[in-house]
């Protein structure tokens, strides 16, 4: 296995970080007692070397020319054909672990640089590929030579902003008349990173009257979400409320309440506007209330039958989002039950049931599913999956307080 030439004190930092975080951890949820460390698990270290061995052999071996890592089948990575919404995500991987190991700096920089042909497409997603890529490249190195990719697809993702609905416009495809979908709150990471790095307020203007618009129209009273609410672009008033990816119009896709979670903390942490995270902590009590024993979501909330796939990249997302929450409330006792549901859901991330530590397996996690109603990416391994996790992992560890 790859070895990683951790420096001694950073080790000695994670440890004592974890032991500290552990010993804070004595609270319980409304419904799950969760535990500790699981000692049969892996370490989050070992998890991480793990990660800088199969993702830093594949960018070697492989080219951007390739394509990029999206879903696992047979056993290796199905490459996208450019322009997909996940293409960001490896070069957001690579640039992730170069904290630990920066030899992988340079493979970084390499997959990142091939989608400086994305910063134009029409697309609602130019946060996940943008800002996973040359955004962190940016905040990573400094190097200046990075913001004009940042200038251009952050400009892109505001012209697709709608003064009367108040948000970004999310597919162009379907018959949708304005489309929001939930995920849509992770983008605007771009648009709020932008506004300070490039000083431009609009951008942040409409980041926080997008995250307005979903929290109006996308959470429920009760803490749930909707995944996609369709509006008029001209009178900015409600079409309807559906769902693509979740069981029914009516019920709580695993996912995107992860989104949502993860979504409206980043959005509270960039703004201090109270309602973001107040609508933060209702979708996480939610998500830590109904999940299953292991910890690990079916991927939709409402599921009866037990035999349904799992989400093991729901869980990675909330996982992360539950991390950075925890140290965001005021409230003490959600404060502890945040961090101990973000410490047992990797816990059960890592293990055998979900963490495949096999050098010949490209993925880090299984079980994830994509699009259950679509029958697209079932029950199988998925980029930002292991994405999510390594974020989660690096924050634990103490490498990072926020994702970079």
């Amino acid at each position: 296995m790859f070895k990683l030439s951790f420096i001694k004190f950073s080790r000695l930092c994670a440890i004592c970080f974890i032991a500290i975080t552990i010993i804070g951890c004595n609270g319980e949820s409304k419904q799950h007692n969760f535990t500790d460390l699981n000692e049969n698990n892996l370490s989050r270290e070992q998890v991480i070397e793990i990660a800088i061995e199969k993702y830093y052999k594949f960018a070697k071996e492989r080219s951007p020319i390739d394509g990029y890592p999206r879903s696992v089948e047979n056993e290796h990575w199905v490459l996208t054909n450019w322009k997909s919404w996940t293409d960001g995500f490896f070069p957001g991987i690579l640039w992730q672990l170069s904290i630990v190991d920066p030899s992988i700096l340079e493979q970084a920089k390499t997959w990142t640089l091939p989608l400086e042909s994305h910063t134009t497409m029409p697309s609602h997603d130019l946060g996940f590929i943008i800002n996973n890529s040359f955004g962190k490249a940016y905040r990573l190195t400094g190097d200046i030579d990075y913001l004009p990719m940042l200038e251009k697809a952050t400009n892109n993702l505001s012209s697709r902003f709608n003064m009367n609905v108040g948000a970004t416009r999310s597919w162009d495809f379907g018959s949708y008349s304005f489309p929001v979908i939930v995920d849509n709150m992770m983008n605007l990471a771009l648009l709020f990173d932008s506004s300070k790095v490039l000083n431009s307020e609009p951008y942040y203007s409409q980041a926080v009257a997008h995250a307005y618009t979903t929290l109006d129209n996308h959470v429920r009273n009760d803490g749930t979400s909707f995944h996609l609410v369709d509006f008029s672009p001209l009178s900015g008033e409600v079409i309807n409320k559906v769902t693509v990816q979740g069981l029914a119009d009516d019920s709580t896709w695993a996912r995107g309440q992860a989104w949502g979670l993860y979504g409206f903390t980043l959005a509270f942490i960039e703004s201090g506007e109270i309602e973001f995270l107040v609508a933060a902590e209702k979708l996480a009590n939610y998500f830590i209330d109904n999940l299953p024993e292991d910890s690990i979501p079916y991927w939709d909330f409402y599921v009866n039958d037990l035999s349904e796939p799992r989400d093991s990249s729901a869980g990675a997302i909330a996982a992360s989002g539950l991390w950075m929450l925890s140290k965001q409330t005021n409230d003490p006792i959600l404060e502890d039950k945040f961090r101990k549901a973000s410490l047992t859901i990797v816990d059960s991330l890592i293990s055998e049931d979900y963490f495949n530590q096999d050098d010949k397996y490209p993925a880090l996690l299984m079980h994830a599913t994509g699009n259950k109603p679509g029958d697209k990416e079932v029950d199988t391994s998925l980029i930002y999956a292991d994405y999510y996790l390594i974020e989660a992992l690096l924050m634990q560890l103490g490498y990072m307080e926020l994702p970079v």
